[in-house]
């Protein structure tokens, strides 16, 4: 975040940095063998993990893109844009990606949704534009609303039970998952109380910092046989 920046940008990008921090851990973990997992049932239709991952990388990027447009003063979506037909061929199109693939795509985004935003004075973020839902949203309105697909800070968690139900899996496997994330401080539990996840803003930047450190270490390893200098790597990654 660039210095001297407004207090309203501020706070929508710890507000987004805050909602990845939380759910990046869970679909982190997910795999292809979870691909056809029911996590969610409305109605007749059944949700899988596939369904959910792949309805989150797309929805993410798309609303990105319509965020841009709008800040550029463009059309954001065509006036016949029917977003029923749309999720009809994105369901369709995700059979030929993985989960992995699903959830590089949903990182890059994040990644982009901060540069974009990083990129706005505060002013910009009223400009509005139209939501493929039909809804005339802000540009704040655009990444609060990508934001808030992912669980909120405070939201009271399904019982391990509930979980192991819906994801298919021993509850064994679940009560582990649910104590790691206690140990990393992303979830609280009281007694006899339902886990929740953390508004401990501080614990979610050190865990930022940490996803960081990581992320660099990696590129870091990924690149010493480029034997690139580090003013090399500085202007490539301006």
């Amino acid at each position: 975040m660039k210095e001297g920046t407004g207090n309203r940008k501020a706070d929508l990008y710890d507000f987004i940095a805050a909602q990845h921090a939380q759910s990046w851990p869970i679909l982190a973990i997910l795999t292809d063998e979870d691909r056809e997992k029911i996590v969610y049932a409305p109605d007749d239709y059944h949700w899988t993990v596939q369904n959910v991952v792949s309805h989150l990388a797309d929805a993410e990027s798309g609303m990105l893109g319509q965020a841009r447009r709008a800040s550029q003063g463009k059309m954001t979506v065509p006036e016949d844009f029917d977003l029923e037909r749309w999720n009809r061929s994105v369901a369709r199109k995700s059979e030929r990606n993985t989960i992995a693939g699903f959830c590089e795509q949903i990182l890059k985004t994040h990644r982009e949704i901060l540069e974009f935003l990083d990129g706005l004075e505060d002013p910009s973020l009223d400009t509005s534009g139209r939501h493929s839902s039909g809804d005339i949203l802000t540009i704040e309105g655009f990444l609060r609303r990508i934001a808030s697909h992912r669980m909120e800070a405070g939201q009271e968690m399904p019982s391990r039970r509930e979980f192991a139900q819906t994801m298919q899996v021993n509850p064994n496997t679940v009560q582990r998952a649910f104590h790691e994330l206690e140990v990393m401080g992303l979830i609280t539990t009281g007694n006899n109380v339902m886990s929740r996840v953390t508004e401990d803003v501080e614990r979610i930047e050190q865990l930022k910092d940490e996803m960081l450190d990581e992320a660099i270490g990696s590129f870091t390893e990924a690149i010493k046989p480029l034997n690139l200098t580090a003013e090399d790597v500085i202007e490539h990654l301006k």
